[in-house]
């Protein structure tokens, strides 16, 4: 047979629940995929109907580099394998911070509208990170892009305003996170932007 991993990629970064995958074929057919972690099973896949996988918690493990492989088996139990390197990363360095909420309302009065977008910023450990700057940029409709830049509170939030006529679809986006005592990690996110339609 031949068997190769199509999820995760080679060097990848994991978090959470992974659903592994493989494609596995052979001329006189496949009966199962063997999917580990480091060497131990963490799922048998009989029935490659639609296709073949396994689901990977990666809590279990610690963080840092884990080898998965797949093997599959055909139907004269000959057998090959295929493996990737990715690197399992759960915990959130302390030292940093990252964006993990955004939200946007919007209130009316008479023709004039306005916009608010709430910001959360954590820091590794989860807690919140006051005095931290944060920059955003808000799509308008009909107006284009507006930015702008505020400091969270002791809750770790803060919220922009933006006052308009205009009905439509409002994109906010945090462009940037800066502190003096905090890295500012982007790949830790939980969400970048957020949408909210103003009728």
């Amino acid at each position: 047979p031949t068997v190769t991993i199509t999820s995760p990629s080679n060097g990848a970064t994991v978090s959470s629940s992974v659903s592994v995958t493989a494609n596995a074929i052979d001329d006189n057919g496949v009966t199962q995929v063997v999917f580990k972690v480091d060497g131990t099973t963490i799922g048998t896949d009989t029935n490659g109907g639609d296709g073949w996988s396994a689901s990977w918690d990666t809590t279990a493990y610690g963080d840092g580099a884990h080898t998965v492989s797949a093997t599959a088996t055909d139907t004269a139990s000959q057998t090959s394998s295929d493996s990737v390197n990715v690197t399992v990363q759960n915990t959130v360095p302390s030292g940093t911070m990252y964006v993990s909420a955004i939200s946007m309302s919007s209130t009316a009065q008479g023709p004039n509208r306005t916009v608010y977008t709430q910001v959360t910023i954590l820091d590794g450990n989860g807690a919140p990170v006051s005095g931290a700057t944060v920059d955003l940029s808000l799509d308008v409709p009909n107006v284009g892009t507006v930015t702008g830049s505020a400091i969270t509170g002791t809750d770790g939030t803060v919220t922009f305003s933006y006052k308009s006529k205009n009905t439509g679809t409002y994109t906010a986006t945090v462009t940037g996170v800066s502190h003096s005592s905090y890295t500012y990690d982007p790949g830790s996110n939980v969400v970048t932007s957020a949408s909210l339609q103003v009728q």
